[in-house]
């Protein structure tokens, strides 16, 4: 669990952070990022090599001793063998299941034989044929970068690369995509990749020390700051290999989410409770789900301390300051409504569920630059729909750009899962930024 150090002034909230920042370069053009903490032993690797932080990780880990005490040689290339059997120690050096190798060219009593057979196990490998594996080929860069997009289990890009050399429909186009989508690669230059060039024994050990540091999976924290209200506590979502400028979707919980017990935000449907499950998959945000104190009536009683805690959110994180959205429920959805007017220009885009508010023509001027998309249903008597849609309509009368999608026929309690869950609003997409909004 993350520890965040706190100090309060006045009404201030401010973090006190270390930062671990994860930046790749493209190979032979800058240093790799990390920490080696042991001396350089190797003659011909230099502070400023790109690959010299990772060779000395790779040295750590015990993936590779050299080619002597004092050699690494980052520019010979690389065979098969040597390419799973770096890919085998990074793992651990599990032990492969099957008895027997399944390859006619690998036998038992050489260095690599294990590695082989637990990368055909794992589906890294099939081999060159169904009976050979041929270990003492030069790997190619394509070869080796599919290798580890498996060994990675192969997850999916969110879109292809933009190699001229990289065709489509190759065999390696969507492991070349994520291996630069990931910082993985920045290729051979910024339009190459160089699929059929021979991999060094320097570039394979930066693409495992990258695929390694940057494979961090997603993480749901409680945290909690100090201030004059007492505990105020949150839900933190930090993104799977999160990024610098990332977005940030701030939730507003409902009335039964007050109090001092965190549970009680993720215990009913809604948007944190499909986070923390996953069924919302892997959010390409950070997301903040601060909880209210039971002492404290609604939203409007913290907004400024709700506002600094955004801002040393995103000072932490290294948000993008133009990507900030706000949604809620019921309560939440009020509040969404209230803290948006409030700080129009701090959001870029608001989607209130199930709320009510009363807002003057300021307010209603405030938020007609303000993306809104707020969703109702017909048959809500705890929050009528009236008031939503109202405000909605005076955003469009003043020429804001807003719209409302009304569930007919469903409940106060329905709107969550009718609007976080289906794929064809897909809300959270818009939250972020990579849909308009139109319902497919």
């Amino acid at each position: 669990m993350r520890k965040t150090k706190w100090m309060a002034a006045v009404l201030s909230v401010c973090l006190i952070l270390v930062m671990l920042p994860t930046v790749a370069f493209a190979e032979g053009h800058a240093k790799s990022t990390g920490n080696a903490e042991h001396d350089n032993p190797f003659g011909d690797i230099h502070e400023g090599d790109y690959y010299y932080d990772a060779v000395l990780w790779a040295v750590e880990q015990g993936i590779t001793s050299g080619t002597s005490a004092t050699t690494f040689s980052p520019d010979t290339s690389c065979t098969r063998s040597q390419m799973v059997t770096f890919l085998w120690r990074s793992a651990g050096s599990p032990h492969a299941q099957y008895t027997v190798s399944p390859f006619e060219d690998v036998s038992s009593d050489t260095y690599y034989y294990e590695a082989v057979i637990w990368a055909a196990e794992q589906g890294i490998t099939s081999g060159t044929s169904s009976t050979t594996f041929s270990p003492d080929t030069t790997i190619p860069r394509a070869q080796a970068i599919t290798f580890i997009f498996r060994a990675m289990e192969a997850p999916a890009p969110a879109q292809s690369a933009s190699f001229s050399d990289v065709p489509a429909d190759a065999y390696y186009a969507s492991a070349v995509s994520w291996a630069a989508e990931q910082g993985v690669t920045g290729g051979t230059s910024a339009d190459t990749f160089s699929p059929d060039s021979d991999c060094t024994r320097g570039q394979i050990v930066t693409f495992i020390f990258r695929s390694e540091k940057n494979n961090t999976p997603s993480t749901f924290e409680a945290n909690s700051v100090s201030n004059e209200f007492g505990s105020f506590r949150y839900w933190l979502y930090t993104p799977s290999n999160p990024t610098e400028q990332m977005p940030l979707i701030v939730y507003l919980h409902g009335g039964s989410g007050k109090g001092d017990n965190l549970s009680l935000i993720t215990s009913e449907d809604g948007f944190p409770k499909y986070l923390q499950s996953g069924e919302l998959g892997d959010v390409r945000a950070y997301v903040l789900i601060p909880q209210l104190p039971s002492t404290q009536k609604g939203w409007a009683d913290v907004s400024q301390p709700l506002y600094n805690l955004i801002q040393a959110i995103v000072t932490e994180f290294h948000i993008d300051t133009g990507n900030i959205s706000l949604t809620g429920h019921s309560m939440g959805g009020t509040g969404t409504w209230n803290l948006a007017a409030e700080y129009p220009t701090l959001f870029a885009r608001i989607a209130p569920l199930s709320g009510s508010a009363r807002l003057n023509a300021d307010a209603i001027k405030k938020l007609d630059t303000l993306p809104v998309w707020a969703f109702v249903g017909s048959a809500d008597t705890i929050v009528p729909p009236d008031s939503s849609e109202q405000i909605v309509k005076e955003l469009e009368e003043t020429g804001g750009t807003a719209q409302i999608t009304i569930f007919n026929g469903a409940d106060h309690f329905s709107v969550p899962s009718l609007t976080y869950l289906d794929k064809n609003i897909d809300l959270v997409g818009w939250l972020i930024g990579e849909t308009d909004g139109t319902i497919r």
